[in-house]
Protein backbone atom coordinates (compact mmCIF):
# COMPACT_ATOMS: atom_id res chain seq x y z
CA UNK A 1 0.00 0.00 0.00
CA UNK A 2 1.24 3.47 -0.87
CA UNK A 3 2.04 6.04 1.81
CA UNK A 4 -0.27 8.97 2.37
CA UNK A 5 2.16 11.54 0.95
CA UNK A 6 -0.02 11.85 -2.18
CA UNK A 7 -2.43 14.73 -1.66
CA UNK A 8 -6.13 14.01 -1.85
CA UNK A 9 -8.18 15.61 -4.59
CA UNK A 10 -9.76 18.60 -2.84
CA UNK A 11 -13.52 19.06 -2.64
CA UNK A 12 -13.35 22.55 -4.16
CA UNK A 13 -12.48 21.17 -7.61
CA UNK A 14 -15.80 19.35 -7.78
CA UNK A 15 -17.53 22.49 -9.02
CA UNK A 16 -20.60 23.01 -11.21
CA UNK A 17 -18.67 22.38 -14.44
CA UNK A 18 -17.48 19.01 -13.15
CA UNK A 19 -20.92 18.14 -11.79
CA UNK A 20 -22.55 18.70 -15.17
CA UNK A 21 -19.84 16.82 -17.06
CA UNK A 22 -19.99 13.85 -14.68
CA UNK A 23 -23.75 13.40 -14.42
CA UNK A 24 -25.05 15.09 -17.54
CA UNK A 25 -27.75 17.73 -17.61
CA UNK A 26 -27.92 20.90 -15.57
CA UNK A 27 -28.54 21.15 -11.85
CA UNK A 28 -31.91 22.75 -12.58
CA UNK A 29 -32.99 19.81 -14.71
CA UNK A 30 -32.00 17.38 -11.98
CA UNK A 31 -33.80 19.36 -9.29
CA UNK A 32 -36.99 19.68 -11.32
CA UNK A 33 -36.93 15.97 -12.16
CA UNK A 34 -36.13 15.08 -8.53
CA UNK A 35 -33.45 12.67 -9.71
CA UNK A 36 -35.79 10.23 -11.47
CA UNK A 37 -33.57 9.72 -14.54
CA UNK A 38 -30.91 7.07 -13.85
CA UNK A 39 -27.83 6.60 -16.03
CA UNK A 40 -27.39 3.07 -17.46
CA UNK A 41 -24.27 2.16 -15.50
CA UNK A 42 -25.88 3.33 -12.26
CA UNK A 43 -29.05 1.38 -13.00
CA UNK A 44 -26.87 -1.68 -13.51
CA UNK A 45 -25.36 -1.24 -10.04
CA UNK A 46 -28.82 -0.80 -8.53
CA UNK A 47 -29.96 -4.03 -10.17
CA UNK A 48 -26.94 -5.85 -8.76
CA UNK A 49 -27.85 -4.61 -5.26
CA UNK A 50 -31.23 -6.40 -5.31
CA UNK A 51 -32.81 -3.87 -2.98
CA UNK A 52 -35.84 -4.55 -0.82
CA UNK A 53 -38.09 -2.24 1.24
CA UNK A 54 -36.78 -1.73 4.74
CA UNK A 55 -33.10 -2.09 3.86
CA UNK A 56 -30.62 0.47 5.20
CA UNK A 57 -28.54 1.78 2.32
CA UNK A 58 -25.44 4.00 2.28
CA UNK A 59 -24.17 5.79 -0.84
CA UNK A 60 -20.58 7.05 -0.59
CA UNK A 61 -19.82 9.98 -2.87
CA UNK A 62 -23.56 10.32 -3.41
CA UNK A 63 -23.31 13.38 -5.63
CA UNK A 64 -26.68 14.91 -6.40
CA UNK A 65 -28.50 12.01 -4.77
CA UNK A 66 -29.91 9.97 -7.66
CA UNK A 67 -29.11 6.64 -5.98
CA UNK A 68 -30.36 7.83 -2.60
CA UNK A 69 -33.69 8.96 -4.10
CA UNK A 70 -34.04 5.73 -6.06
CA UNK A 71 -33.53 3.65 -2.93
CA UNK A 72 -35.97 5.75 -0.91
CA UNK A 73 -38.61 5.33 -3.61
CA UNK A 74 -38.24 1.58 -3.12
CA UNK A 75 -38.86 1.98 0.60
CA UNK A 76 -35.23 1.79 1.77
CA UNK A 77 -33.80 3.98 4.51
CA UNK A 78 -31.19 5.77 2.38
CA UNK A 79 -28.19 7.85 3.49
CA UNK A 80 -25.91 9.76 1.12
CA UNK A 81 -22.48 11.11 2.05
CA UNK A 82 -20.40 13.51 -0.01
CA UNK A 83 -17.74 16.09 0.84
CA UNK A 84 -18.79 18.51 -1.92
CA UNK A 85 -21.02 21.33 -0.70
CA UNK A 86 -22.19 21.94 -4.26
CA UNK A 87 -23.65 18.47 -4.82
CA UNK A 88 -25.23 18.22 -1.37
CA UNK A 89 -26.88 21.58 -2.01
CA UNK A 90 -28.36 20.26 -5.27
CA UNK A 91 -29.56 17.11 -3.51
CA UNK A 92 -31.30 19.08 -0.78
CA UNK A 93 -33.01 21.32 -3.35
CA UNK A 94 -34.22 18.27 -5.29
CA UNK A 95 -35.81 16.94 -2.09
CA UNK A 96 -38.28 19.83 -2.21
CA UNK A 97 -39.92 18.15 -5.21
CA UNK A 98 -40.41 14.88 -3.35
CA UNK A 99 -43.24 13.83 -1.09
CA UNK A 100 -42.80 13.35 2.64
CA UNK A 101 -43.13 9.59 2.19
CA UNK A 102 -39.80 9.75 0.31
CA UNK A 103 -37.98 12.51 2.19
CA UNK A 104 -38.65 10.83 5.54
CA UNK A 105 -36.40 7.99 4.34
CA UNK A 106 -33.58 10.24 3.09
CA UNK A 107 -30.55 11.64 4.89
CA UNK A 108 -27.71 13.60 3.32
CA UNK A 109 -24.43 14.16 5.18
CA UNK A 110 -21.75 16.63 4.16
CA UNK A 111 -18.36 15.20 5.09
CA UNK A 112 -15.92 12.31 4.98
CA UNK A 113 -17.45 8.96 5.98
CA UNK A 114 -14.19 7.88 7.63
CA UNK A 115 -14.58 10.79 10.08
CA UNK A 116 -18.32 10.47 10.72
CA UNK A 117 -19.63 8.58 13.72
CA UNK A 118 -21.96 5.75 12.70
CA UNK A 119 -23.12 2.58 14.39
CA UNK A 120 -21.21 -0.60 13.42
CA UNK A 121 -23.01 -3.05 11.15
CA UNK A 122 -25.68 -0.50 10.23
CA UNK A 123 -26.10 -1.03 6.49
CA UNK A 124 -27.44 -3.79 4.27
CA UNK A 125 -25.99 -2.27 1.09
CA UNK A 126 -23.22 0.25 0.56
CA UNK A 127 -22.66 1.84 -2.84
CA UNK A 128 -19.30 3.07 -4.13
CA UNK A 129 -20.16 4.29 -7.61
CA UNK A 130 -17.58 6.16 -9.67
CA UNK A 131 -15.54 7.12 -6.63
CA UNK A 132 -12.76 4.51 -6.35
CA UNK A 133 -10.84 6.07 -9.23
CA UNK A 134 -10.83 9.43 -7.40
CA UNK A 135 -9.05 8.10 -4.29
CA UNK A 136 -5.39 7.30 -3.72
CA UNK A 137 -4.68 3.88 -2.24
CA UNK A 138 -4.14 5.30 1.23
CA UNK A 139 -7.61 6.89 1.09
CA UNK A 140 -9.19 3.82 -0.44
CA UNK A 141 -7.82 1.45 2.21
CA UNK A 142 -9.03 3.74 4.98
CA UNK A 143 -12.46 3.87 3.35
CA UNK A 144 -12.69 0.09 2.91
CA UNK A 145 -11.79 -0.44 6.57
CA UNK A 146 -14.53 1.98 7.61
CA UNK A 147 -17.11 0.32 5.36
CA UNK A 148 -16.16 -3.13 6.66
CA UNK A 149 -17.12 -1.90 10.11
CA UNK A 150 -20.40 -0.35 8.93
CA UNK A 151 -21.56 -3.30 6.81
CA UNK A 152 -24.00 -5.83 8.25
CA UNK A 153 -22.77 -9.46 8.35
CA UNK A 154 -25.18 -10.40 5.55
CA UNK A 155 -24.77 -7.18 3.55
CA UNK A 156 -22.45 -6.25 0.72
CA UNK A 157 -20.80 -3.39 -1.08
CA UNK A 158 -21.67 -2.61 -4.70
CA UNK A 159 -18.84 -0.93 -6.61
CA UNK A 160 -18.62 0.58 -10.06
CA UNK A 161 -15.52 2.21 -11.48
CA UNK A 162 -14.28 3.27 -14.86
CA UNK A 163 -12.22 3.36 -16.94
CA UNK A 164 -10.85 -0.15 -16.93
CA UNK A 165 -7.14 0.66 -16.78
CA UNK A 166 -6.29 -2.17 -19.15
CA UNK A 167 -8.38 -0.72 -21.96
CA UNK A 168 -5.63 1.81 -22.56
CA UNK A 169 -3.29 -1.04 -23.46
CA UNK A 170 -5.44 -1.61 -26.56
CA UNK A 171 -6.34 2.00 -27.32
CA UNK A 172 -3.47 2.57 -29.74
CA UNK A 173 -4.51 -0.54 -31.68
CA UNK A 174 -8.13 0.65 -31.81
CA UNK A 175 -6.99 4.00 -33.22
CA UNK A 176 -5.41 2.20 -36.17
CA UNK A 177 -8.97 1.43 -37.30
CA UNK A 178 -10.58 4.59 -35.93
CA UNK A 179 -7.90 7.25 -36.48
CA UNK A 180 -10.32 10.10 -35.76
CA UNK A 181 -10.42 9.13 -32.07
CA UNK A 182 -8.58 11.47 -29.73
CA UNK A 183 -4.90 10.71 -29.30
CA UNK A 184 -5.38 10.80 -25.53
CA UNK A 185 -8.70 9.24 -24.44
CA UNK A 186 -8.57 10.98 -21.08
CA UNK A 187 -10.30 14.34 -20.98
CA UNK A 188 -9.18 17.29 -18.90
CA UNK A 189 -11.36 16.30 -15.95
CA UNK A 190 -10.00 12.74 -15.92
CA UNK A 191 -6.42 14.02 -15.89
CA UNK A 192 -7.17 15.90 -12.67
CA UNK A 193 -9.57 13.59 -10.85
CA UNK A 194 -8.65 10.04 -11.91
CA UNK A 195 -5.76 9.40 -9.56
CA UNK A 196 -6.34 5.65 -9.14
CA UNK A 197 -7.84 3.96 -12.21
CA UNK A 198 -8.44 0.25 -11.68
CA UNK A 199 -8.25 -3.13 -13.38
CA UNK A 200 -10.05 -6.32 -12.34
CA UNK A 201 -6.88 -7.44 -10.61
CA UNK A 202 -6.14 -4.24 -8.68
CA UNK A 203 -9.75 -3.83 -7.58
CA UNK A 204 -9.88 -7.39 -6.30
CA UNK A 205 -6.51 -7.09 -4.58
CA UNK A 206 -7.38 -3.94 -2.64
CA UNK A 207 -10.67 -5.40 -1.41
CA UNK A 208 -9.02 -8.66 -0.34
CA UNK A 209 -6.30 -6.81 1.55
CA UNK A 210 -8.99 -5.06 3.59
CA UNK A 211 -10.63 -8.34 4.57
CA UNK A 212 -13.42 -8.56 2.00
CA UNK A 213 -14.40 -11.51 -0.11
CA UNK A 214 -15.37 -10.16 -3.49
CA UNK A 215 -16.63 -10.87 -6.97
CA UNK A 216 -15.39 -8.65 -9.80
CA UNK A 217 -16.63 -8.44 -13.35
CA UNK A 218 -15.78 -6.45 -16.45
CA UNK A 219 -18.73 -5.35 -18.54
CA UNK A 220 -19.08 -3.79 -21.94
CA UNK A 221 -21.00 -0.59 -21.24
CA UNK A 222 -20.19 1.41 -24.36
CA UNK A 223 -23.35 0.33 -26.20
CA UNK A 224 -25.71 1.43 -23.44
CA UNK A 225 -23.76 4.66 -23.12
CA UNK A 226 -24.05 5.29 -26.86
CA UNK A 227 -27.84 5.01 -26.61
CA UNK A 228 -27.99 7.16 -23.50
CA UNK A 229 -26.05 9.99 -25.18
CA UNK A 230 -27.58 9.75 -28.65
CA UNK A 231 -29.19 13.19 -28.37
CA UNK A 232 -26.15 14.81 -26.72
CA UNK A 233 -23.60 16.85 -28.67
CA UNK A 234 -20.04 16.61 -27.34
CA UNK A 235 -18.00 18.02 -30.23
CA UNK A 236 -14.88 16.06 -29.23
CA UNK A 237 -15.14 12.87 -31.29
CA UNK A 238 -17.48 10.98 -28.99
CA UNK A 239 -20.47 11.84 -31.18
CA UNK A 240 -18.97 9.97 -34.13
CA UNK A 241 -17.88 7.08 -31.91
CA UNK A 242 -21.31 6.68 -30.30
CA UNK A 243 -23.04 6.88 -33.68
CA UNK A 244 -20.79 4.07 -34.90
CA UNK A 245 -21.69 1.96 -31.85
CA UNK A 246 -25.40 2.35 -32.60
CA UNK A 247 -24.93 0.57 -35.94
CA UNK A 248 -26.50 -2.94 -35.60
CA UNK A 249 -23.54 -4.69 -37.26
CA UNK A 250 -21.04 -2.89 -35.06
CA UNK A 251 -23.12 -3.69 -31.96
CA UNK A 252 -23.02 -7.37 -32.85
CA UNK A 253 -19.26 -7.31 -33.41
CA UNK A 254 -18.68 -5.51 -30.13
CA UNK A 255 -20.74 -8.07 -28.22
CA UNK A 256 -19.01 -11.00 -29.91
CA UNK A 257 -15.56 -9.58 -29.20
CA UNK A 258 -16.53 -8.84 -25.60
CA UNK A 259 -17.40 -12.52 -25.10
CA UNK A 260 -13.75 -13.51 -25.67
CA UNK A 261 -10.71 -13.05 -23.40
CA UNK A 262 -10.18 -9.74 -25.21
CA UNK A 263 -12.91 -8.40 -22.92
CA UNK A 264 -10.26 -7.63 -20.31
CA UNK A 265 -8.79 -5.05 -22.69
CA UNK A 266 -11.93 -3.91 -24.54
CA UNK A 267 -14.49 -3.35 -21.78
CA UNK A 268 -14.58 -0.13 -19.82
CA UNK A 269 -16.88 -0.74 -16.84
CA UNK A 270 -15.80 -2.65 -13.75
CA UNK A 271 -18.33 -3.86 -11.19
CA UNK A 272 -17.67 -5.59 -7.89
CA UNK A 273 -19.54 -6.84 -4.86
CA UNK A 274 -17.71 -7.29 -1.59
CA UNK A 275 -18.82 -8.90 1.67
CA UNK A 276 -17.49 -10.19 4.97
CA UNK A 277 -18.07 -13.84 4.06
CA UNK A 278 -17.66 -16.00 0.98
CA UNK A 279 -21.15 -17.37 1.55
CA UNK A 280 -22.71 -13.95 0.97
CA UNK A 281 -20.74 -13.47 -2.25
CA UNK A 282 -21.88 -16.85 -3.53
CA UNK A 283 -25.48 -15.75 -3.05
CA UNK A 284 -25.11 -12.49 -4.96
CA UNK A 285 -27.07 -12.96 -8.16
CA UNK A 286 -25.72 -10.89 -11.01
CA UNK A 287 -28.43 -10.51 -13.60
CA UNK A 288 -27.07 -11.99 -16.81
CA UNK A 289 -29.99 -11.17 -19.08
CA UNK A 290 -28.31 -8.71 -21.45
CA UNK A 291 -25.52 -9.55 -23.92
CA UNK A 292 -23.06 -7.07 -22.43
CA UNK A 293 -22.90 -9.02 -19.12
CA UNK A 294 -19.62 -10.92 -19.09
CA UNK A 295 -16.66 -12.09 -17.06
CA UNK A 296 -18.02 -12.98 -13.65
CA UNK A 297 -15.15 -13.88 -11.34
CA UNK A 298 -15.17 -15.17 -7.77
CA UNK A 299 -11.94 -13.97 -6.30
CA UNK A 300 -10.21 -14.36 -2.96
Amino acid sequence: MESNDKAAVGHSVYDEDWIESAWGGSAEEFINDAGKIIRPRIQRALDIAELSPGMHVLDIGCGRGEVVFYCARLGCQATGVDFSKEVISIANKAMRNLGSNITSLVTFILGDITKIQAEPESFDRIFLLDIVEHLHDWQLFSLYKTLYRLLKPDGYLVIHTLPNRWIFKSYGFIRLFLPWLKENPRGEFEKVFHVNEQSCVSLRKSLNECGFYCAVRAEQGFLAQAEWYKDTIFGDGRDKFYKLLRNPVVKLLVNLTSATPLRLFLTNDLYAVAAKSKKIISKCRFKMGHPEAIAFHFLK
